[in-house]
């Protein structure tokens, strides 16, 4: 099974549209497709964040402390 990524819109009434491109990926330019939706959530991708951040301050050494105050 062939596979692309793209992020995209979903319309008010449910379509998704495709770039140009990965139009043109689809052999014969239709056909069907398996689909998996990805959105944020607001509480998710602040925790993400915020873990991100902890990881990083925790390996930040004093050898590259200059890159702090740019």
């Amino acid at each position: 099974m062939s596979q692309v990524e793209f992020v995209g819109n979903i319309e008010p009434d449910g379509k998704i549209i495709l770039p140009v491109d990965v139009k043109r990926a689809i052999p014969g330019g239709s056909g069907q497709v398996k689909v998996v939706l990805y959105w944020p959530d607001a509480q998710d991708d602040k925790t993400w964040q915020q873990g991100s951040l902890d990881v990083f301050r925790k390996q930040d050494g004093p050898a590259d402390a200059l890159y702090d105050r740019l």
